[in-house]
């Protein structure tokens, strides 16, 4: 009964909102006037003010606050209550409990919020958790916020997901292609590769060897691929000989030494000179033993 003479009044209020000062009346006359005012409804007209009454009061419980001051002193307000809440329950049943609060939107502006009714919770979140509850309020917040994948540890599971999606589309346009139903992803892991300009190779190679078509158009891909191969070939031999001369063409010019060759030793210009020194000495050795 309080309840829908409080609306009354709400409706008296907007009603009397746009009248003078002077003829509006106090509180005491309103509420009288609309107390009379809602016993001259209907049965009808009270459950339709009911039922505005009803929707009125959820969309003020759940309803988004539309400014930050306003979400501010509800959050403020709302914290205050749920901790004096965890302490009475602790003092009436002998229970502990904690609890975090974070923001899961970026128009809130919130700190990542944590509380425990006693020392030995906070212990416990630590011991069993391995991490402060500081910590495991941040991880929380840039989980809600993005899903961030450091925080939650969940980017292997984000990459299986990628994978698989790109595994069912390349199978189903195998299947397109192919026209068989039963095709098998095989994956190879390759290292060592260096692609220089557009590959050579082609998706037709793949369909080709998997699906065994030997039509004309995949010979003729076939042909053309090995053609391509060897003009490949062809232009990096050519390639590396013209470098190889061009490189030896380089090299500084030298005046190559007068040698003379046998089968057991190299002599050389030096060498034929300190024969004929050696070869003088020895003769005058010679006309000296002969006087």
């Amino acid at each position: 009964m309080v309840e829908l003479c409080g609306m009354s009044l709400t409706h008296i209020e907007v009603t009397w909102a746009n009248l003078p000062l002077g003829e509006r009346s106090n509180a005491v006359d309103l509420v009288r006037t609309g107390t009379k005012d809602y016993e001259a409804l209907t049965k009808e007209q009270k459950d339709e003010l009911l039922q505005a009454l009803i929707t009125y009061r959820a969309t003020k419980k759940q309803g988004r606050r539309r400014t930050t001051k306003s979400q501010s002193k509800d959050l403020s307000s709302s914290m205050k209550k749920l901790q004096q809440m965890m302490n009475d329950m602790d003092s009436r049943c002998g229970v502990s409990s904690f609890i975090f609060v974070v923001r899961n939107n970026t128009a809130t502006i919130w700190t990542p919020w944590y509380y425990g009714t006693d020392h030995s919770t906070e212990d416990f979140v630590k011991l069993v958790m391995k991490a402060d509850p500081c910590d495991i309020g941040s991880r929380y917040e840039g989980y809600m916020l993005n899903n961030l994948g450091g925080a939650a540890q969940n980017y292997k599971k984000r990459k299986g997901d990628l994978r698989d999606s790109c595994s069912n589309k390349v199978t189903e346009s195998l299947r397109l292609a192919t026209g068989q139903e039963k095709i098998r992803m095989v994956y190879t892991d390759l290292h060592g590769l260096h692609c220089r300009g557009l590959c050579t190779h082609s998706v037709h190679e793949d369909l080709d060897k998997y699906a065994g078509v030997q039509s004309a158009e995949a010979k003729a891909r076939t042909e053309k691929r090995a053609n391509a191969n060897k003009e490949n070939a062809v232009a990096v031999a050519g390639a590396k000989r013209k470098a190889e001369s061009r490189a030896v063409d380089e090299l500084p010019k030298k005046c190559p030494c007068r040698v003379i060759a046998s089968s057991k030793f190299v002599q050389s210009e030096d060498s034929e000179d300190d024969s004929e020194d050696d070869s003088e000495d020895f003769e005058d050795d010679e006309e000296e033993n002969s006087e």
